[in-house]
C-alpha cells in the first residue's frame, strides 16, 4: 500500500510540473509574438494578485508621464491604414482627429509596469508615402501642422531614452532621426539617422553628406544589447550636428558640420527639418512568424531656441 501511495504522489507531482511548465511556455510565447489576447489568457487567472492589478491593465497613452510632451509636440504614424483608406496610414495626436489621451492599440500603448510607451511595428503593414518600411513612430509638429518646421539656424534639440526589445531578422531599427522637408511640404532626405543594429549589438549614427545622394559618415556606439536602455541626444546648432549616445555608464558624442561643407550646406539650406522618434523598422523581407520590432520609450524632450 505504501508503495502505491508513493507512486501516486510521484505521478501527481510530475503532472503538476508539466502544467506549470506549459503555462509558463504559453505566456512566454504569447509575449514573444506580441499576442496580447493570448498573454491576457495566461495572466488573467483568478488570483488575488491579478484582481488587485486590474487598474494597471489600462494602456491608454494618457496615463503616461510623457503625455504633455506628446500632446504639445508630436503625432504618431502607425502601421495600419486609417478608416476608409488604402493609402493613408492611421495617425494619432497633435493636429489629428484622434487624440493621444484615451488612445491605445497593439502598435502604440503605455506599459505601466516599466513606465514605457511601447512602439510595435510588424515587418509587413501599412506604410507612409515614399518608403518601403513600416513604422510606429512619432513625427514632430513644431507649430500647428506638418507645414510648420524648423530651419538650420538656431538650436534644435531632441533627447530620448529608449530600449529595443525585439528586432527583425536583419536586426535594424531606426529609433531617432532628423528628417528634411521641402518648404512647400514635399518630401526631403534624412540628414541624421540613429539606427539600432541588434545583431551587432550597436547603435549607428549616420550623417548624410549631401541631400542629392546616399553617401554618409557613420559612427558606432558598441555593446548595446537587446533590451538595454540608452539615451540619445540630437542637437542641431546653426548648421552643426552633434549626436550623443549614453548607455551603461558609457557616453560618446559624434559631430558633423553641415555648414562647413559650403556646397552641400547650400543645398541643405533649401530644406526645413523635423524630428522623429520611436520604431521605424528597417527590414521589409523578414517573412518569419511574428517578424516585427519593438521599441520602448521611457523619456522624450524637444526644444527650439
Amino acid at each position: 500500500m505504501k508503495k502505491n501511495l508513493k507512486i501516486k504522489s510521484a505521478v501527481i507531482t510530475a503532472v503538476t510540473a508539466i502544467v506549470v511548465a506549459t503555462a509558463s511556455f504559453g505566456l512566454y510565447t504569447a509575449w514573444y509574438y506580441h499576442d496580447d489576447e493570448a498573454a491576457a489568457a495566461y495572466i488573467a487567472k483568478p488570483t488575488e494578485q491579478s484582481a488587485d492589478d486590474d487598474d494597471d491593465d489600462d494602456g491608454t497613452i494618457g496615463r503616461s508621464p510623457l503625455i504633455d510632451t506628446l500632446n504639445q509636440n508630436f503625432k504618431v504614424q502607425l502601421p495600419v491604414y486609417r478608416d476608409g483608406s488604402t493609402t493613408a496610414v492611421k495617425e494619432v495626436g497633435k493636429g489629428c482627429s484622434i487624440a493621444f489621451d484615451d488612445y491605445s492599440d497593439e502598435y502604440f500603448y503605455y506599459a505601466p509596469a516599466d513606465g514605457a510607451i511601447v512602439f510595435y511595428t510588424p515587418v509587413f503593414g501599412a506604410k507612409t508615402a515614399n518608403t518601403k518600411y513600416t513604422r510606429s513612430e512619432l513625427r514632430e509638429i513644431s507649430g500647428s501642422s506638418t507645414r510648420d518646421n524648423w530651419g538650420w539656424d538656431g538650436k534644435h534639440t531632441l533627447v530620448t531614452t529608449e530600449s529595443v526589445t525585439k528586432i527583425p531578422a536583419n536586426g535594424k531599427v531606426m529609433v531617432c532621426q532628423v528628417h528634411a522637408i521641402q518648404t512647400d511640404g514635399g518630401n526631403g532626405p534624412v540628414p541624421v539617422k540613429v539606427i539600432y543594429e541588434g545583431n551587432a549589438e550597436r547603435i549607428v549614427v549616420s550623417f548624410t553628406i549631401s541631400p542629392a545622394g546616399k553617401a554618409a559618415d557613420r559612427y558606432y556606439f558598441d555593446n548595446v544589447k537587446i533590451g538595454q536602455k540608452f539615451t540619445t541626444a540630437i542637437d542641431i546648432t546653426d548648421g552643426r550636428a552633434m549626436v550623443t549616445i549614453e548607455s551603461n555608464g558609457e557616453k560618446k558624442s559624434f559631430e558633423h558640420d553641415f555648414k562647413s561643407q559650403y556646397e552641400n550646406y547650400a543645398a541643405w539650406s533649401e530644406y526645413l527639418n523635423y524630428f522623429k522618434a520611436g520604431n521605424y523598422i528597417q527590414d521589409d523581407s523578414d517573412s518569419s512568424d511574428g517578424a516585427a520590432s519593438e521599441v520602448r520609450m521611457y523619456d522624450i524632450a524637444v526644444s527650439h531656441r
